[in-house]
């Protein structure tokens, strides 16, 4: 009987011992960079955002990149910078100036420390830059900011000052032999806005209205009792 205890105990303790050590044992995929791993850091660097931003100083007039949401373990290469993933600071501007004269800024996505992937290109995202329009400064788009060439960012081309001046003009012409409708919806709106600064008035008028309309049927229905010889 005491040899079966001890057999028993005996294979308690190797199957406690068997379970410890298969608990810290550490899996191979923790050091390697498989496709599992690379694949949860393209996931991450999905869902951090990069957009441009315009800057007018009144001196200089530029672009630059801004990172929203960014990810642990991983990190940004843009030209000749870096930037990496710092706690607590998920949203940054990038410090690199670009140009006005349109161009596409390429953001690669690496992995950082800490991570199996480190320094292993994960994703890449194209920034398009639009072109500042020169001409949307001119005097004459003062009084036309809303002519599609005098917009900041016109993503149509405009070889120089003379064709620009050619299509204003021709925008110019066609507004001013369009029938003026606004006069119409001008009036309309001034006839809202006093009904709203006096309600009693409205209310006067709408009751009058209905008086009327019965005041009309029931002289239309007497004189038809009339002709009828129907004393009323």
């Amino acid at each position: 009987m005491k040899k079966l205890l001890m057999i028993i105990l005996a294979l308690i303790c190797i199957f406690s011992v068997d379970e410890a050590y298969a608990a810290n044992v550490v899996s191979p995929d923790q050091f390697l960079c498989t496709k599992g791993n690379q694949y949860e850091l393209k996931k991450r660097a999905a869902e951090v955002k990069v957009t441009y931003h315009f800057e007018d100083t009144g001196k200089y007039k530029y672009f630059y990149l801004r990172v929203a949401n960014m990810k642990p373990n991983l990190k940004i290469k843009v030209g000749n910078s870096t930037y990496k993933y710092i706690e607590g600071k998920t949203n940054f501007d990038l410090t690199d100036p670009y140009g006005i004269d349109g161009e596409t800024v390429k953001v690669y996505f690496y992995g950082d420390r800490g991570h199996p992937c480190v320094d292993q290109f994960i994703s890449l995202t194209e920034i398009r830059l639009p072109k500042y329009n020169i001409y949307s400064e001119t005097d004459e788009c003062v009084e036309y900011e809303e002519f599609p060439l005098c917009n900041r960012f016109y993503k149509g081309t405009i070889n120089n000052y003379t064709e620009f001046k050619q299509k204003l003009d021709e925008y110019i012409k066609a507004v001013n032999t369009k029938p003026n409708t606004k006069t119409d919806s001008s009036i309309f709106e001034k006839i809202a806005i006093f009904f709203e600064d006096h309600p009693l008035v409205l209310a006067l008028i709408i009751i009058a209205s209905v008086c009327g309309v019965i005041a009309f049927a029931f002289i239309k229905i007497r004189n038809k009792l009339k002709r009828a010889k129907i004393k009323f």
